[in-house]
């Protein structure tokens, strides 16, 4: 109640998540949505320049939030025929620029202030090992393909040779830490830390559709495919994504190193699971 543009944030992702519980008022909810976030990124300006021990954790606790938010409103947008909502690349983009934003924030915030306020608990690794994920595994199996692909191909210079394979070798990087036994949350652990490490060529290369991105971001949303099943403010994003990059129609060798991801969604969406969680908000920690 202190720190309003946290209450405003709070209100936000809440009324994005009554836009999803309930279609038929989805235009109303988004539209409180968007008034609530926009208040809250305007608080937020505010006190940037002087973070402090009183107001740290709420700067934390309101960045954090605000991503899961545009997840949701992108998403809600793309289900109104009212709204000419922009390509799901372009909006990906946005996000992964909007995670490093926040990152910078976070920073700025001092994390030793945060990690000894009131949150202090989601810093800490819980005392029992947490059930794998499997899909993890497969895809650290699958990436010296794509490593090999991008050493071969002769289509791509050497500058972007050497970015695309960073942007692997992160990959790797993130699932190796998010495959620790005692890792709560791995899904959305993976979705938020990797776009953390992301160039500004990453960004350049997927709003041009780059045909080398295009297949790292396809084996990204194999995981937000998975993830969707669990968390209400993805819904909606894996369909467009793939409907999205096969609209492209990208020739060969690229199109046939998607073709491993393309199926790994396909078997993700199938698989049964518990419906998108309604959970509270500090049961989806990152």
């Amino acid at each position: 109640m202190r720190h309003t543009f946290l209450m405003h944030q709070i209100l936000a992702l809440s009324s994005f998540q009554l836009a999803y519980l309930h279609p038929d008022r989805r235009q109303t909810y988004t539209a409180v949505g968007i008034h609530h976030q926009d208040a809250a990124l305007r608080g937020m300006r505010k006190i940037l320049q002087n973070i402090n021990e009183d107001n740290a954790p709420a700067a934390f606790a309101t960045s954090t939030l605000i991503t899961l938010s545009v997840f949701a409103s992108r998403g809600q947008d793309a289900l109104d025929p009212d709204i000419e909502s922009q390509n799901v690349l372009d909006d990906l983009a946005d996000i992964f620029a909007l995670v490093q934003g926040i990152g910078r924030v976070i920073a700025a915030a001092q994390m030793g202030l945060v990690m000894r306020g009131p949150f202090t608990h989601l810093f800490r690794e819980p005392p029992w090992e947490t059930a794998p994920q499997p899909l993890f595994q497969k895809l650290l199996q699958r990436l010296p393909t794509l490593v090999s692909l991008f050493e071969s191909e002769e289509s791509v210079d050497e500058d972007m040779r050497r970015e695309l394979l960073a942007f692997v070798g992160g990959m790797r990087e993130n699932l190796l830490r998010c495959s620790k036994p005692c890792v709560e949350n791995r899904d959305i652990r993976f979705l938020f830390y990797w776009p953390l490490h992301l160039s500004p060529n990453f960004m350049f290369w997927l709003r041009q559709r780059t045909p080398g991105v295009m297949v790292i971001i396809l084996h990204y949303t194999t995981v937000l495919a998975h993830a969707e099943h669990r968390f209400w403010f993805l819904s909606g994003w894996t369909e467009r994504v793939v409907q999205a990059v096969k609209e492209e129609a990208i020739e060969e060798p690229w199109a046939g190193a998607m073709d491993w991801a393309f199926e790994c969604i396909k078997v993700q969406r199938a698989t049964p699971v518990s419906p998108p969680s309604t959970l509270p908000v500090e049961n989806l920690a990152i």
